[in-house]
């Protein structure tokens, strides 16, 4: 595959997995919320302090992505502003 190729699909795949891990963000803090209700068996800790770290995880991935989605973005607006210049320095 080609540069261009390439750097559209990982756009496109980059921008599926922000609409994922969007979506995905409010119901898992809604259901760790939910968990503060019950209790380890053994630790008799509350189970969203367990299930939190899902949260970090969900909330740094899509924080990675959108960097990853900006910077792609970015090279294309200064790869049209190059090219757009050489046209019009000929």
């Amino acid at each position: 595959l080609s540069n261009k190729n390439k750097l559209i699909i990982r756009l496109i795949a980059n921008a599926v997995v922000i609409t994922t891990f969007s979506l995905l963000l409010y119901p898992a803090w809604e259901f760790v919320s939910f968990m503060q209700i019950k209790k380890t068996s053994v630790l008799k800790i509350p189970i969203n302090i367990v299930y939190f770290p899902f949260i970090v995880f969900t909330f740094l991935t899509l924080v990675h992505v959108l960097q990853d989605f900006i910077e792609d973005i970015y090279s294309i607006i200064k790869k049209q502003e190059k090219h757009s210049k050489g046209v019009l320095d000929e």
